[in-house]
């Protein structure tokens, strides 16, 4: 999991980090609420392993409800930008973000379904970082 802070570094640079602080027109405040939400959502992905590892299990269950809030976010904040690109490029360019949202709700439901089943929620809340 700590290895999605640099391959997400280095996947967004050149459209979005290299343009610190002085962003271009084509950057919006809801690519900017999306990069926040996101960053939320995979410092909760990084933090709850290790809180389970140490047996700090009461707070990984109140992050784990958190996710509840966080997580519908981040999805919603995916809708202005394929919004735009639906608008500003062929309808194929939606595919990507399409099929991300729909595998991400998929998984998050079923970890959210099997967070009794210690080995199924793990293997479906780590699942889609590794697979987009």
């Amino acid at each position: 999991m700590l290895l999605l802070v640099p391959m997400i570094f280095l996947g967004f640079y050149k459209t979005y980090f290299n343009q610190f602080p002085d962003f271009n027109s084509k950057i919006t405040w809801a690519h900017h609420l999306h990069a926040a939400i996101a960053s939320v959502w995979i410092m909760m992905l990084i933090l709850q392993p290790f809180l389970i590892r140490n047996r700090k299990f009461t707070i990984h269950k109140m992050i784990g409800r958190l996710s509840y809030i966080v997580f519908p976010l981040l999805i919603l904040s995916f809708l202005p930008m394929i919004l735009r690109k639906i608008s500003t490029a062929p309808a194929v360019n939606i595919f990507v973000p399409i099929g991300d949202c729909i595998i991400l709700i998929l998984m998050y439901s079923l970890a959210i379904y099997h967070r009794k089943k210690m080995s199924y929620h793990m293997r479906y809340m780590m699942e889609p970082p590794l697979f987009l």
